[in-house]
C-alpha cells in the first residue's frame, strides 16, 4: 500500500497551496482581474452641472458604486455662474461589469463606459500595462476617442475607427493576442476595444466598451412629434434629467402642479409607465395635452387633470389619501411665460413657493422627492436660491434634505434657475441627517 504523508505534512502542503491562490489573487486584483474591475465613465458634451447629481441618481440601487476619483473636466463654455462644461472623464473602482451597464442605462448624460484593461501617461505605458480578461469572448474592432483634442471638441469623445498608425504600433502586442484568440469584425456588431487619449490630463486609457447611456431614448419624445406645445414648453433632455433626479420607478405616482403642455410628466411616465397628475390654471392648453401628446407618443398612460387649479388650491382638489413618490414641476418664471398669471396663480414667486412646499408636505411619501426649478438673475447665485427656499417654511430643516441644487443658464439672456431637489424627510426623523453631499 501507498504510505499515507504525515499529518503535519498535509497540513503544510494545503497551506502552501492556500499561500499560493491568494497570492494568485491579490494580483489578479491588482491587474484589475477580479469580478469587481475599475471602469472609465464617458459623459456626452452637455449639462456639465447635472452630471453628479444624475450619477448618484442612477448608482442609488448600488450605493457601493462611487466615483473614485473627479471628475477631469474640458471647458467649452464659460458662463459668470453656473459653467456648462464639455466631456469629462472620471474612474470608478468598485461595480461589476454588469452592475456599471444597468447604471449607464439609467443615464441620459454618460455617452458610454469601458471596463478599464490599462492605463498610463502614454501610449507604451498604456500598451504595456494592458491586460486582456480571460472572459472575453466574441468578435471585436478597435476604436479610438480624443478627449479634450480637434477643433470639434464638443463632440470629439465619440467612438471612431481607429486609422492611426502610431496606436497600432504601441498596442501590437496586444493586439496580437487579441487577433490569436478572437476574430477582427470592423462593423457595429463587434465589440468595441477602445484607446482614449485624455489630452488635458495626458492620460491614455485602453478597455472594451461595455455600455452606453440611455440618451437616444429621449428621442421619442422630440417636441416635433408633440401635436401640442405651450409657450414654455420644457426641453426634451432638462424634462428627462429631471424624471432621473426624482429617482422613479416603475409604478411610482408623480404629480406636476403647473403641467402646461405636459413635457415633464411625458419624461416621468416613461420611467413609472403608471397614471400621472397634473393640474394647471390654463384651462385650455393642459387638457388638450393631456389627450393629444400623450396618445401621439406611444402606449404611456395619460394623466389625470385638474384644471383650471391654482396651486394653492390643488390639495383641496386631490383625493383625500392620494400620495405622491415624487412631485416634479417647473413654477412659472413670469419674465418667460406669455401669461404668468395663468401658470402661477395669486400672489407671484412667494405665493407659489409657499405653497409648492406646503403640498410637498402633505403629500410627499417619505423619502419622496420634489423636484423644481427657480429662475434668478446673475446676482442671484445658488446660495442665495438655497436660503431664501429655507427661509419659506420655519420647519424645513425637519421637513425636507437637500439633495441637490445644479444650475443652468438660460439660453440669450442674463438670467439661470437652478434645480432644486428635495427629499421629504419621514415624518418625525428630525434634521440630524445635514444635507445631501451630492449638492
Amino acid at each position: 500500500r501507498a504510505q499515507q504523508p504525515p499529518p503535519f505534512l498535509l497540513s503544510s502542503s494545503l497551506l502552501v497551496e492556500m499561500m499560493m491562490f491568494l497570492a494568485m489573487m491579490a494580483v489578479s486584483g491588482a491587474l484589475g482581474l477580479s469580478s469587481e474591475r475599475s471602469h472609465l465613465v464617458v459623459y456626452r458634451a452637455t449639462r456639465g452641472e447635472f452630471r453628479r447629481p444624475e450619477w448618484s441618481a442612477a448608482c442609488a440601487p448600488w450605493k457601493k458604486v462611487v466615483a473614485a476619483a473627479s471628475p477631469r473636466q474640458v471647458v467649452q463654455k464659460s458662463y459668470a455662474v453656473g459653467s456648462d462644461v464639455g466631456p469629462p472623464l472620471f474612474v470608478t473602482t468598485s461595480g461589476t461589469t454588469a452592475e456599471m451597464e444597468r447604471i449607464a442605462r439609467r443615464s441620459y448624460l454618460v455617452r458610454y463606459v469601458v471596463e478599464l484593461w490599462g492605463a498610463g501617461d502614454s501610449l507604451a505605458e498604456c500598451a504595456a500595462s494592458v491586460e486582456v480578461p480571460s472572459g472575453f469572448r466574441g468578435p471585436w474592432r478597435l476604436c479610438v476617442a480624443r478627449i479634450g483634442g480637434g477643433k470639434k471638441s464638443r463632440d470629439n469623445c465619440s467612438l471612431r475607427s481607429c486609422q492611426d498608425p502610431a496606436i497600432f504600433e504601441a498596442f501590437e502586442e496586444a493586439l496580437r493576442r487579441l487577433r490569436k484568440e478572437e476574430p477582427v469584425d470592423l462593423s457595429e456588431s463587434g465589440a468595441a476595444i477602445l484607446v482614449a487619449m485624455d489630452y488635458p490630463q495626458g492620460r491614455v486609457y485602453c478597455g472594451r466598451v461595455v455600455a452606453t447611456g440611455a440618451f437616444r431614448d429621449l428621442g421619442r419624445y422630440d417636441l416635433s412629434k408633440r401635436p401640442v406645445l405651450g409657450a414654455t414648453t420644457m426641453d426634451v433632455e432638462i424634462a428627462g434629467l429631471m424624471a432621473r433626479l426624482a429617482r422613479l420607478e416603475r409604478g411610482d405616482v408623480v404629480l406636476d402642479p403647473f403641467a402646461g403642455s405636459c413635457g415633464i410628466l411625458l419624461a416621468t411616465t416613461h420611467l413609472t409607465r403608471a397614471t400621472s397628475y397634473a393640474s394647471d390654471l390654463d384651462a385650455h392648453l393642459l387638457p388638450r395635452a393631456a389627450e393629444l401628446n400623450f396618445f401621439a407618443l406611444g402606449d404611456l398612460p395619460a394623466p389625470t387633470v385638474f384644471a383650471p387649479c391654482d396651486v394653492r388650491d390643488l390639495d383641496d382638489e386631490l383625493p383625500p389619501h392620494l400620495a405622491f413618490d415624487a412631485i416634479v414641476t417647473d413654477p412659472p418664471y413670469g419674465r418667460r411665460a406669455s401669461s404668468s398669471r395663468a401658470r402661477g396663480g395669486r400672489g407671484g414667486k412667494k405665493a407659489w413657493l409657499g405653497a409648492l412646499l406646503d403640498l410637498a408636505a402633505k403629500r410627499l411619501k417619505p423619502n419622496g422627492r420634489l423636484v423644481f426649478f427657480v429662475p434668478h438673475g446673475l446676482s442671484h447665485e445658488r446660495a442665495d436660491v438655497l436660503r431664501d427656499l429655507r427661509r419659506t417654511r420655519d420647519d424645513f430643516a425637519s421637513t425636507f434634505l437637500l439633495e441637490a441644487a445644479p444650475m443652468q443658464p438660460l439660453p440669450n439672456s442674463n438670467w439661470f434657475r437652478t434645480l432644486v431637489v428635495l427629499q421629504r424627510r419621514p415624518r418625525g426623523s428630525g434634521s440630524s441627517g445635514g444635507e445631501g453631499k451630492s449638492v
